[in-house]
């Protein structure tokens, strides 16, 4: 957009991660500053632009269904929020007072209010026919999307960097070191500028499809570990590896990368959900 020589991309690529990784560096607080400003306004932009839209281009045509596009859908939506669940997961319980809290701000948080973003802030592009960049140009809400972007792709980040330095802060401290948390961040920026720099994002695709096969397996077994082995009495607590975890993990994993990565069946998700689930289940521990 900036029309600068193409190598300006890797400075700017270090430089923004710099930038975002202060507020994750400095803590919750400001983060919690910052989200304010930039959760309000990606509202105020989406809201402007969808009625804007609608008021110079109609209601767009909802065309015709596409059922192939189902299983993409499907992963998308559910990887995004047992990812986000999971990695956010550490926060969600340091600032609730109970588990079920934690479980309704993680579904309010990835299953709503991300619902509501991806759903309106695709009627303006299908309304005016054109892609999204196009359409904020022809509305005049350019410089309101692009600072809406930037602290977007801010808030986004510095989430993302804090939650990653306080899970592997408590993952160490289980093994009994102790690592300040800011220095994880550190190493985090380093490596998320490496991957920028070496432009993992243009498979995007790729990558939330084969995280959906990972970790949507990884959320079955917390969740069938607290919802229902340890209310059947049949968890334990204890210092060693959780063997059984890893099975059902890596079966469940296997059969929705096969299913649903591989062969493109929506239904390779829900059948990877009940492998996880029921083997967790059944395996007796000793």
């Amino acid at each position: 957009m900036s029309g600068l020589p193409s190598f300006t991309y890797y400075i700017f690529a270090a430089l923004l991660t710099l930038i975002f990784s202060t507020t994750a560096y400095l803590g919750v607080k400001h983060i919690v500053k910052l989200s304010y400003i930039g959760v309000p306004l990606l509202v105020v932009l989406i809201i402007a632009g969808s009625s804007l839209a609608i008021l110079r281009w109609g209601t767009p045509s909802m065309g015709v269904f596409d059922a192939t596009a189902l299983p993409l859908v499907f992963g998308l939506v559910l990887g995004t929020f047992v990812n986000g669940s999971i990695v956010l997961s550490f926060d969600y319980q340091r600032f609730c007072r109970k588990p079920l809290d934690a479980a309704l701000t993680g579904f309010i948080n990835f299953l709503g209010f991300w619902s509501f973003i991806i759903i309106l802030s695709g009627i303006p592009a299908a309304a005016a026919g054109m892609d999204l960049y196009g359409t904020y140009i022809k509305l005049g809400l350019l410089p309101l999307a692009l600072i809406t972007l930037f602290l977007l792709a801010w808030t986004s980040a510095d989430n993302q960097l804090y939650s990653a330095s306080l899970s592997w802060t408590l993952s160490l401290k289980t093994l009994g070191k102790v690592v300040d948390r800011r220095k994880i961040v550190i190493a985090g920026t380093i490596l998320t500028s490496i991957l920028a720099i070496i432009k993992l994002h243009t498979f995007a695709i790729q990558w939330l499809s084969l995280l959906t096969s990972i970790s949507l397996p990884a959320g079955i077994v917390i969740w069938t570990e607290y919802y229902a082995k340890s209310r059947m009495k049949l968890a334990e607590t204890t210092k060693t590896w959780n063997i059984l975890a890893f099975i059902a993990w890596a079966l469940g994993s296997l059969v929705i990368y096969y299913l649903y990565v591989t062969r493109g069946l929506w239904y390779g998700l829900l059948i990877g959900f009940f492998t996880t689930f029921l083997v967790y289940l059944v395996i007796p521990r000793k």
